[in-house]
């Protein structure tokens, strides 16, 4: 059995149309070259594992503006362990907390890419 996590990343729309602060100060300019706003809201990503690979995968795909417009799915059935921690995204509290690892991701591309994770 798999834990998945799916969402949209975003927050509320600042009143001039934009979708983030990220839109706002130009961040995803140089990714439009290589897919349009409109391309990239036709797109859903499916990850599978939320570890080292998969969270680097998540955290770049999010810094270049995927998952405000579309769907991101991280599908991992696994919990944060002590033994991730020298080289996964995970946090000491997300062990002690026995977060699953799609729920600890989420939150930490939250912080990361300035905009929340939602379900």
């Amino acid at each position: 059995m798999s834990h998945t996590r799916s969402g949209t990343a975003g927050s509320e729309a600042p009143a001039t149309g934009e979708t983030s602060l990220g839109d706002s100060l130009g961040t995803f300019r140089r990714q439009q070259d290589i897919l349009t706003p409109a391309e990239l809201a036709g797109m859903s990503v499916d990850i599978v594992g939320a570890g080292a690979l998969g969270g680097a995968i998540l955290l770049c795909l999010c810094k270049m503006g995927f998952g405000i417009t579309n769907t991101l799915t991280v599908t991992d059935f696994d919990r944060c362990e002590a033994h991730n921690l020298p080289t996964q995204w995970f946090r000491p509290s997300d062990v002690l907390m026995d977060q699953a690892k799609v729920d600890a991701l989420a939150e930490m591309v939250g912080w990361v890419c300035d905009r929340p994770i939602t379900t």
